[in-house]
């Protein structure tokens, strides 16, 4: 987590950084997401970096207020949201990020009066790898709303499902003794 927060950090500046500084900053992979295509084109379209949002949306006849930060931002007649992770991509890594993403995208679309939105997760580490996705505003609103809902009714019934064990474990999750005692 430290090391994700320092390539946040080398990120956020928007400049350069030189091999070096990245080297003893302990994070070496970001050198290749400078020199990369993706890094050119996001930096030329001078975006808003670490653009704070808050939204509501009804769920259920619940109230949802969804509030967060999108690392960067392009306006664009298609406007772009992108999310960094500092990791290495794996088939199927990009569900864990759909609520987030959807956020995002309707966020986005709602501030600038837009019918749709592109969400894009960075995967930083070598070699970096670049997921996109299109949103409408139905659908991102729409889907938002049916996972609100799955929560909302997840905390008036008690009832979560469960994660995967290896999950908890490598997360080193403080409710493991509780969710697997019966185990």
């Amino acid at each position: 987590m430290r090391l994700g927060s320092l390539a946040h950090k080398f990120l956020e500046t928007a400049a350069t950084p030189g091999s070096e500084a990245l080297a003893s900053a302990g994070i070496p992979d970001l050198d290749f997401v400078f020199q990369s295509a993706e890094w050119r084109q996001l930096s030329s379209a001078s975006p808003e970096r670490e653009l704070p949002f808050l939204m509501h949306l009804e769920a259920g006849g619940k109230d949802c207020w969804i509030r967060g930060r999108m690392d960067a931002v392009v306006v664009a007649d298609v406007p772009k949201v992108i999310d960094y992770k500092y990791a290495a991509w794996q088939e199927g890594a990009e569900s864990d990020y759909e609520v987030q993403l959807t956020a995002y995208s309707l966020a986005l679309m709602k501030a600038l009066s837009a019918g749709r939105a592109i969400a894009e997760l960075w995967y930083l580490k070598s070699p970096m790898k670049v997921v996109r996705r299109e949103y409408t505003f139905e659908e991102a609103e729409n889907r938002l709303r049916e996972l609100l809902l799955k929560y909302v009714n997840a905390i008036q019934t008690n009832h979560w499902a469960a994660a995967e064990r290896s999950y908890c474990d490598h997360v080193e999750c403080g409710f493991r003794r509780k969710c697997w005692s019966a185990c």
